[in-house]
């Protein structure tokens, strides 16, 4: 993330005296323009008045840097001074570069008026977040401290792996630095657990969901509903509980956001209509939830999409809803899909103890053998559960593990592995033992980084509901502390010396699961997909790496092709070198045979793109039989070259969001941006 600076400043109530207050304000390093907003009040009437406040010191110093920088870039900064009040005589400005600058002072002559400038030359060493500081030093005792702080970010995508080792009793195992040959120390996160059963651990899942960088709202969801399930069992590993709760608030605030009026929730925004049903009622569960925990969910955007659900427990055929249905698809809304989805809204508005019984026992006893949905089969029982039909309920959990290899493939998020732990997740230890230990096992094999954020999540949550950690298993260690055999801990940790030892009379396995990132540039990928990534000018002559000079602009084109047949949801990002910024995101206006990029091609319309800090992101739901003329997707931006240097440039990825094993990279480069001036 690039580091920002906010100004937000509150007094509180001050009495008035004839009309009039003084009210001092403390104000940070800062120059640029603030909004001085006040409320005034008697008993019967209230006003408020606001008015822009400039901000500056009388000579204003401007340390320009590229918002992020890579391990390895070489830039250039600018640092000028603005004589806008001062006397005129010599400024000096000394800089603390903080690894990225040669520590050095710069002398400049200024006149009232007057401006100068120099370049500073900035070489980035490892990832992290790094601080820049100038003390500056003038006539008349003028001293002003500025910082400037500039995130060094990886160019390449974290790379997640597991590793098993067999302890037997008494035997220790040792790890180091050569656990991460090849990647970096720095950024690096490594769990390790020791149990009886390899992998059942939840922290590198959960790790791996936090990491997750795309937001729609079943990845904020998904995120966030595990945190109210294991909270009861002591938290996270290395997460206050002041920092789950944040983390849930931020999820209801994000989603409730996307709500409109009628109740229905957007995928990327408010009204974009592409959220399915199912979708709809995964989030109406998880404010029921986060409700039912004691966080705060309004009452409106509550009832809004508890009436959604109970729109969708009655099986309309022509629901008002503004929710993908049938949009762009060939198959129709039939009676045996509405019924799975009223099976799972029968689920929720029991948890809100607002149950529906007949209608529950209705589903049950119309569709119940008809559903070949595990998760809809799954949530059915719960429901039943909930109103006090246990027999029943154990018998649809019977039943949606017998249908757990029954394929869907017109569900994005549907697998065997999601379907197996909501199984757990929701009917827990009502399940007959044999069930519980196939799952388990199943679960056992699994890497998070091969797993979907709706997988993780319902793992996670079945994990949680069993009550299995890793407490079965007795171990020590020696260089961290373990909870419940396991912890969280960071790549620069492995400097130290760490041994894990089973200190148990059975054989035990210790699971090593991290993400780190790779010191070399990852050859490219392509799992599914294929995917390259051009750079032209704005008249349509492809550009070289090395042909930009400061102040130029260029289109990045990328263009990507699915090798598969079925369904998918994919996202597309672009992570942006260091000395480029993101202008304008172009649209299929802007291409095609009337646009003025017309070299480009037909470019797809996807549900959302944006430029945000430091990518360019873009998300589609692809239907097999609906192919552009080109390319399955086609995406481009306008970038301009604002920092003189030498950078990391990155590939383009493209990944199926809820089959991670098909994904494909472009090659990675080196960018080249030439001065247009001095600089």
């Amino acid at each position: 993330m690039v580091p920002t600076k906010t100004v937000a400043l509150f007094e509180g109530a001050v009495s008035l005296k004839n009309g009039k207050a003084d009210v001092t304000i403390n104000l940070p390093d800062f120059n640029g323009e603030l909004r001085l907003m006040a409320t005034a009040w008697t008993m019967d009437a209230v006003g408020s008045v606001s008015q822009p406040l400039k901000v500056r010191d009388a000579v204003p110093a401007n340390l320009a840097l590229p918002r992020f920088l890579a391990p390895g870039d070489q830039a250039v900064a600018t640092l000028a001074l603005d004589n806008i009040d001062g006397p005129a005589g010599t400024y000096r400005t000394a800089i603390n570069g903080s690894g990225l600058i040669k520590d050095t002072e710069t002398v400049f002559d200024l006149s009232p008026g007057t401006r100068d400038q120099t370049g500073l030359q900035i070489a980035a060493p490892d990832i992290g977040v790094y601080n820049l500081k100038t003390e500056i030093s003038g006539p008349g005792n003028y001293a002003v401290t500025s910082d400037y702080p500039i995130e060094v970010r990886s160019p390449y995508r974290p790379i997640t792996r597991r590793k098993i080792e067999v302890l037997e009793a008494g035997e220790s195992y040792a790890l180091n630095e050569s656990l991460l040959d090849g990647y970096s120390l720095a950024g690096a996160d490594i769990n390790l657990s020791v149990a009886n059963l390899p992998g059942l651990d939840m922290a590198p899942y959960l790790a791996s969901l936090m990491r997750y960088p795309y937001g729609c709202t079943e990845q904020t969801i998904s995120k966030a509903m595990p945190m109210l399930y294991v909270e009861a069992l002591g938290g996270f590993r290395n997460t206050p509980d002041t920092e789950v709760r944040r983390m849930v608030r931020e999820a209801i605030e994000r989603v409730t956001s996307r709500q409109s009026r009628t109740g229905e929730f957007g995928l990327w925004r408010q009204g974009d209509g592409y959220l399915t049903p199912w979708l709809q009622l995964y989030v109406a569960e998880f404010l029921v939830e986060a409700r039912r925990n004691d966080f705060d969910v309004s009452e409106q955007s509550l009832e809004s999409a508890l009436a959604s659900v109970r729109t969708l427990s009655r099986m309309e055929t022509n629901a008002s809803l503004n929710l993908t249905y049938t949009k762009y698809s060939r198959r129709k809304d039939t009676e045996i899909r509405r019924a799975e989805r009223a099976a799972y809204a029968h689920y929720v508005l029991a948890l809100a103890d607002q149950p529906d019984a007949s209608g529950a026992r209705y589903i049950d006893k119309a569709f119940g053998d008809k559903l070949t949905d595990p998760i809809s089969i799954s949530y059915l029982g719960a429901a039943l559960a909930r109103i006090g039909d246990k027999e029943r309920a154990v018998e649809n959990y019977q039943r949606a593990f017998d249908m757990l290899d029954v394929k869907r493939s017109y569900n994005f998020y549907s697998s065997r592995n999601r379907n197996a732990a909501a199984l757990l997740a929701i009917g827990g230890e009502t399940l007959p033992d044999e069930i519980q230990e196939d799952i388990l096992l199943g679960l056992s094999d699994l890497e998070p980084r091969r797993t979907s954020t709706q997988e993780k999540s319902y793992i996670i949550r079945a994990l949680s509901n069993m009550g299995i950690g890793t407490k079965k298993a007795s171990a020590s260690a020696t260089g961290l502390t373990l909870t419940d055999n396991g912890a969280s801990f960071l790549g620069a940790d492995l400097k130290n010396e760490i041994s894990i030892q089973n200190t148990g009379d059975e054989k035990a396995f210790l699971t090593i699961d991290f993400a780190s990132i790779p010191v070399a540039p990852p050859e490219p990928l392509s799992e599914g997909f294929t995917i390259e990534k051009s750079l032209y000018s704005l008249t349509g002559e492809k550009l070289s790496a090395d042909g930009l000079k400061k102040g130029d602009r260029a289109i990045i084109h990328i263009e990507a092709d699915a090798k598969f047949s079925v369904d998918s949801m994919v996202v597309l990002a672009d992570l942006l070198p260091a000395g480029l910024e993101i202008e304008t995101v172009l649209t299929p206006n802007d291409s095609g045979n009337t646009g003025r990029f017309k070299f480009l091609g037909e470019l797809t319309r996807f549900d959302m793109q944006e430029a945000r800090d430091d990518r360019f992101i873009a998300s589609s739901r692809r239907r097999y039989w609906r192919r552009n003329k080109e390319s399955d997707f086609s995406a481009a931006y306008i970038v301009r070259a604002v920092t003189t240097g030498t950078f990391a440039f990155p590939g383009a990825v493209i990944e199926d969001m809820y089959k991670p094993t098909r994904v494909a990279t472009s090659q990675n480069g080196t960018l080249t941006v030439a001065p247009s001036g001095d600089f």
